[in-house]
């Protein structure tokens, strides 16, 4: 139950919250030839399922948009929208407690110094493997991955993230042994 007072923040609605440009390589079509039509058919099972789980999204709302077309929701793991979002927060706080404004703006201020520190250190740490190809398991990285300028390959699930067929793992091998994959990332 919502709190009277309380401010949602649709953080896929801000103009000021990038959302990264679906893939165009219908995850593993550039390298294995597989159709988009079976990505967008799972992308429409997946949001049926949304729907008979979890019901509709409210009137106006971006949040669930997702399949080929919508881009990846992910939006927190590029650090400019980490910090948009901080920003965002702030905003909503001053305008519903203006007497605490110090707090919330040395707050603010204090993670995105985090933000921009961990950025600089990711920097860093990916400058000898930016080049390297890479699969993962779950197509949600794009922000990370355009932002430090990443080669991921390909993704092992489509958008609903459910395991891969057989067909699916015969492709996913021809992708991993023709752009020479060096790793794969797997979800815990």
């Amino acid at each position: 139950q919502q709190a009277a007072s309380a401010r949602v923040i649709e953080l896929l609605a801000q103009d000021t919250v990038h959302r990264s440009a679906p893939r165009t390589d219908g995850l593993l079509q550039a390298y294995a030839g597989m159709a988009v039509a079976t990505e967008a058919a799972q992308s429409a099972r997946h949001d049926e399922e949304f729907k008979q789980t979890a019901g509709t999204p409210r009137s106006g709302s971006r949040a669930h948009e997702h399949g080929l077309d919508a881009g990846d929701a992910h939006v927190w793991l590029d650090p400019n929208n980490a910090i948009a979002i901080v920003t965002l927060v702030l905003q909503a706080l001053l305008e519903q407690d203006p007497s605490s404004a110090p707090v919330y703006r040395r707050n603010a201020q204090q993670i995105i110094e985090r933000i921009r520190a961990t950025d600089r250190q990711i920097i860093q740490l990916l400058a000898d493997v930016r080049d390297v190809p890479y699969v993962v398991f779950h197509d949600a990285f794009t922000g990370f991955e355009q932002h430090y300028g990443l080669n991921r390959v390909a993704a092992i699930a489509g958008a609903s993230a459910r395991m891969p067929g057989t067909r699916r793992v015969q492709a996913i091998r021809r992708v991993l042994e023709k752009a020479e994959v060096r790793c794969v990332f797997s979800e815990p």
